[in-house]
């Protein structure tokens, strides 16, 4: 009889042909001490270290087991404050961290901005970890490693010294993740606990989540929502790093969203920055600007976000400079779109420059609710070099140069309600026989500058300029008040958009005693 048998020759060559899946441990932390030995338990340090080598931390029963090649899980069998005598391992190989495991930990289950009742029982202090000027609670030099469901505050307590909540340090490849973390706070979420500098600081590298993933899932995920506040330096800055992703998250506010938190500089700041979505964020409190982005950053999309209110978006939580910056250093193409910037201390959007060899251009806004932005500046401002603030006045053709090209703005001829719709009559000037986009806004009360604000996007309409530069044009546009004021607005797609026009008052339209209406 013969039987049907692999040679071993054959099997190893078989075998040595399939893409086999890498094998991954799963690392239980057994305690909260700070202890690297032989001595029976697995601390956090010890489990990183195993993670990144590959080896156990001893011989003893209780000791971390050895990683393997594949991405490791650390969990958490125990719950408390664990606070390092010295840096922790950075993590150099594909590792997730994961809080959510430890006793009576729980992610948050509340809607998009309606805050975080998460739950997290595993505070990583810093205060004893010394000094080092290259401190991190957590440093990541891995791509695809995850921290989740940690409180991580108080590194470092000198301004000698660059230390952070979270380096993310030259990585690239497969997916970062930082989801439900409070970073600077208490574990409540209710008092700062400042990292001594940025809370999270992205360098040079890729394909980062912080929150919820926001380029192909569109679902809102509310365990991701991280709680980045109480720091002593900025909330996140983001450095010459591509394809960010930034969801979902509360930023200069308690874990409520009702009151300031406040990170004591920007809540988010890019630097050299290319490819990024801040995606559906809270944005308030903060020290100075909401989000700012300078210099030579490009591809940026800010889009719904709330930026200076609380949660709700009922009420003020203002970030004490600007709502959003885009400053110097040849930044261009950046899309802010459906965002809520309101009650800031100095000012709405403000796009410019001070050094007059810079370009800042392509920056265009569409359908944003800006108002009640203080400081005497416009809503939206186009400063000049120089750092000249205030209204630009339109001029013949638009030749002049400057941030945006200095986009003339459409005036208001005409603005009637009658309880329904609202018929809005405008000229434009610019530059000729090209196409612009007129976008129209509802104030409820103008701007001090008179130009803005905008309580309600009311819709848009295509405007061809002629060879002299100009347009006329009317749309009705649905509209239930019959008070207040409508503005507007002028986006060239390569040069971005305007300033607000000036105010139109509304008016009741003219009513004969046939009942028709008048013209």
């Amino acid at each position: 009889m013969v039987k049907n048998q692999w040679p071993g020759c054959a099997l190893a060559v078989l075998l040595s042909g399939l893409a086999l899946p890498l094998q991954a441990a799963t690392i239980v932390v057994s305690s909260m001490g700070d202890i690297a030995g032989n001595d029976g338990i697995c601390s956090l340090r010890e489990a990183i270290t195993a993670a990144n080598t590959n080896l156990s931390s001893g011989a003893a029963a209780g000791e971390c087991g050895a990683g393997e090649a594949g991405a490791d899980t650390i969990n958490f069998g125990t719950s408390g404050t664990i606070q390092p005598q010295s840096p922790l391992p950075t993590i150099t190989t594909p590792i997730h961290i994961n809080g959510y495991s430890a006793p009576g930990a729980s992610k948050n289950t509340l809607p998009l901005f309606g805050g975080t009742n998460a739950v997290l029982t595993v505070i990583i202090d810093a205060t004893l970890a010394g000094n080092s000027p290259t401190l991190q609670v957590f440093g990541i030099s891995a791509a695809g490693s995850t921290i989740e469901g940690l409180v991580l505050n108080n590194s470092g307590s000198e301004v000698c010294c660059t230390q952070n909540g979270i380096l993310v340090q030259s990585v690239s490849g497969a997916t970062t993740t930082l989801r439900g973390n409070f970073v600077g706070t208490n574990a409540p979420g209710t008092t700062g606990q400042g990292n001594n500098n940025q809370a999270i600081f992205i360098d040079g590298s890729s394909n980062v989540v912080v929150g919820t993933e926001s380029e192909g899932n569109p679902a809102y995920d509310p365990g991701a929502l991280n709680l980045i506040s109480g720091n002593l330096s900025v909330g996140m800055l983001i450095r010459g790093s591509t394809s960010i992703r930034i969801r979902g998250n509360f930023i200069g506010t308690n874990a409520s969203g009702t009151a300031s938190l406040q990170n004591n500089a920007y809540g988010i700041l890019f630097q050299n920055q290319g490819s990024t979505q801040i995606v559906e964020n809270l944005v308030s409190g903060n020290l100075l600007t909401g989000i700012a982005i300078s210099p030579s950053s490009s591809s940026i999309e800010i889009r719904r976000n709330r930026i200076g209110t609380n949660a709700a978006g009922t009420g003020a939580l203002a970030n004490m400079d600007r709502g959003i910056t885009v400053h110097d250093g040849n930044t261009q193409n950046v899309d802010i779109n459906e965002n809520l910037v309101a009650f800031n201390s100095f000012g709405g959007i403000s796009v410019g420059y001070f050094n007059p060899a810079d370009t800042v251009s392509g920056i265009r806004m569409s359908a944003n609710r800006v108002f009640s932005n203080s400081g005497g500046v416009p809503e939206i401002d186009l400063f000049t070099p120089g750092g000249i603030l205030g209204v630009t006045a339109n001029d013949e053709d638009d030749p002049d140069t400057g941030p945006n090209a200095l986009q003339n703005f459409p005036v208001i001829t005409q603005a009637t309600a009658n309880g329904t719709q609202v018929t809005v009559g405008f000229n434009f000037n610019s530059v000729p026989s090209r196409t612009y986009t007129a976008e129209f806004f509802h104030t409820t009360s103008c701007d001090d500058s008179g130009h803005g604000g905008a309580h309600t996007y009311l819709g848009s309409r295509q405007v061809n300029t002629n060879g002299f530069g100009d347009a006329s044009d009317s749309v009705i546009l649905p509209l239930t008040a019959t008070t207040g004021a409508i503005t507007a607005t002028a986006t060239h797609a390569v040069d971005g958009t305007s300033e607000f026009s000036a105010c139109f008052v509304l008016a009741s339209p003219l009513v004969f005693k046939d009942g028709f209406e008048g013209p």
